[in-house]
């Protein structure tokens, strides 16, 4: 757990962000040979995104306690005060999720052996 340091966030489209042990180009490899070959390793090198593990963020459910008494009844809150936002899960709504960051998310993962999804906004 918290391989943090070892792992990158990889955007290759506009919808769905990979946790990776690969470098950039490994990954773009991996990823048209594993799950999209529609462009070429040109274009995905053009256009996949290295998110910055500090300023990008994802959903994340939580089951702590204070956050889930700080949405009570709301759809939806923004505590500028304290840790960011919270809401109601999309899929959900009695899950509470929580605005994380990249870095953030990756203390509560394994290091993976190959990249895989770990955001999307396609529900």
């Amino acid at each position: 757990m918290n391989g943090e340091n070892e792992l990158k966030i990889f955007a290759p489209n506009d919808s769905e962000w990979y946790v990776s042990p690969l470098g950039k180009e490994d990954f773009i490899i991996w990823f048209i040979k594993h799950l999209d070959s529609s462009e070429t390793f040109e274009e995905m090198l053009e256009n996949t995104e290295e998110c910055n593990l500090d300023n990008d963020y994802m959903w994340c459910p939580t089951e702590n306690k204070e956050d889930i008494e700080e949405l009570g009844d709301n759809d939806e809150i923004n505590d500028i005060n304290g840790d960011g936002y919270l809401r109601r899960g999309r899929e959900d709504s009695k899950v509470v999720e929580k605005l994380i960051s990249f870095r953030q998310a990756m203390k509560l993962i394994e290091i993976p052996k190959e990249p895989y999804c770990i955001s999307t906004t396609g529900y």
